[in-house]
């Protein structure tokens, strides 16, 4: 998918940058001209077929009284993505790993057989909070793009553009995220039992406020087997479009599953193939 405003992402990469933590974001932007910012109604999921569960104190309970602590892990998705007569599959993976005493890395890295993508964030943590510090995005093959690499400094509370030379002193906001990071921030709010998740994330030039909310629990069959998983919805002005994904408590709240609906059709869905 596209994340909305973002041009340099091109319609073609739609598959390819789904799975990333910018994945909860992501929406073509083309599909039409909803505003990002939602407003305060949440949307009726008309859309998704599977009948929702009502969000049980169990597992939100036990996750407040344990937070989640932040262990190295890989994750493998598939999917096939048809277009007309033309399709192939996709296969994604992300993957932490811890740097020093409180520094990680986090990425996100797709093939296509006609395109490759990488996306990777360095942060710092403190009291359940990431802290980006470093960001990058690269493509190759027909998705082809130059790299992108932003810089935080939290201490003096700026955001550099290192490929256009450009210094952001004015947006800083508290709790700022980059495209990735939030995704991994999501998972960790998760499992502190919150149910609506609100995060301003820093896209090309400036910050955009990405929200969404917990809709239910329901029990998936995925290839690791059947788990029971918090499904979490983008909170949009507009139902023309929705997305959902399902996190699973069992895994550390990975994320098993994304759909994407368009005017009630289930486009496409992406979802979990092993965990490391």
């Amino acid at each position: 998918m596209l994340i909305a405003h973002a041009p340099f992402r091109p319609l073609a990469a739609t598959l390819l940058i789904t799975l990333p933590a910018s994945l909860l974001a992501a929406l073509p932007a083309a599909a039409d001209s909803a505003p990002e910012t939602a407003t305060n109604a949440v949307p009726v999921a008309t859309a998704e077929p599977a009948a929702v569960l009502s969000h049980t104190n169990t597992v939100t309970a036990a996750a407040t009284e344990n937070r989640l602590t932040l262990q190295p892990f890989t994750v493998h998705y598939k999917t096939r993505y048809e277009l007309g007569w033309f399709s192939f599959d996709i296969e994604g993976k992300r993957q932490l790993e811890r740097l020093d005493n409180n520094r990680w890395r986090f990425t996100f890295d797709a093939e296509a057989s006609i395109a490759t993508l990488h996306e990777s964030t360095e942060f710092s943590l403190q009291e359940q909070q990431l802290q980006p510090l470093l960001y990058r995005y690269q493509t190759t093959g027909f998705l082809n793009t130059p790299t992108q690499t932003v810089l935080f400094a939290p201490a003096r509370q700026e955001i550099t553009d290192a490929q256009n030379n450009k210094l952001y002193k004015d947006i800083w906001q508290p709790g700022v995220q980059d495209s990735l990071s939030y995704m991994l921030q999501a998972s960790l709010d998760l499992a502190q039992g919150k149910t609506e998740l609100n995060y301003p994330v820093f896209d090309e030039d400036k910050i955009r406020e990405h929200r969404f909310v917990v809709v239910g629990e329901e029990p998936l069959d995925t290839a690791i087997g059947q788990l029971q998983a918090i499904k979490v919805q983008q909170i949009r002005s507009s139902n023309k479009r929705q997305l959902f994904a399902w996190f699973s408590p069992r895994h550390q709240y990975q994320l098993i599953r994304l759909a994407y609906y368009e005017k009630g059709k289930l486009r496409y869905q992406i979802d979990v193939s092993g965990i490391e």
